[in-house]
């Protein structure tokens, strides 16, 4: 949804919002409060995708804690899309992404290759065109593959025998899905 729309509902969670607290109805006041921050957050990360030098929506100006919600989420938006604009920026960007992948995935490397290049592959939807070739090479470095390349992976392992989850031998995989 665009910046506008979510700064729309927002407004409107807000209205209701404030009909809640005149009424009384606390438990609605406080869903409704809540609803209106979150709109106002997922307008703000949609600017901050869409338009750098984007300001607050007029909808949303004159509310503080909207114009809070809105602006925190576009700054995030907006810093993180500076600092994926260099190379140190995208290198730490993987190795977040590399250090997430690797927790959870039971020493197995087929399965951290997996989750290493799934991050990736969204990483790379979200880098502007020049910085994309520049993120490829640092994600090969660090173990990444291409959906090709996981899918012949993916046929080892099952022409082998393997755990499609894990790759391991399915009398030693941890996954708990082989009995």
């Amino acid at each position: 949804m665009s910046t506008f729309a979510n700064s729309l509902k927002a407004r409107t969670h807000w209205a209701l919002h404030r009909v809640s607290v005149v009424a009384g109805d606390d438990k609605t006041a406080a869903t409704e409060l809540r609803r209106a921050l979150d709109y106002a957050r997922r307008g703000g990360k949609a600017g901050g995708w869409d338009d750098e030098d984007m300001s607050c929506p007029a909808l949303l100006a004159d509310v503080q804690p909207l114009r809070d919600a809105f602006m925190d989420a576009f700054e995030a938006v907006r810093g993180r899309r500076r600092k994926l604009r260099t190379q140190e920026g995208i290198a730490a960007e993987l190795d977040a992404m590399a250090a997430e992948a690797n927790r959870g995935c039971g020493q197995s490397y087929e399965l951290f290759t997996s989750r290493f290049s799934d991050s990736v592959d969204g990483l790379l939807d979200e880098l502007e065109s020049p910085f994309r070739t520049v993120a490829l090479e640092l994600a090969k470095g660090s173990g990444y593959a291409t959906p090709e390349e996981r899918e012949e992976m993916q046929q080892e392992i099952a022409a082998s025998g393997g755990c499609s989850l894990t790759g391991i031998d399915p009398w030693c995989c941890p996954c708990g899905r082989h009995e």
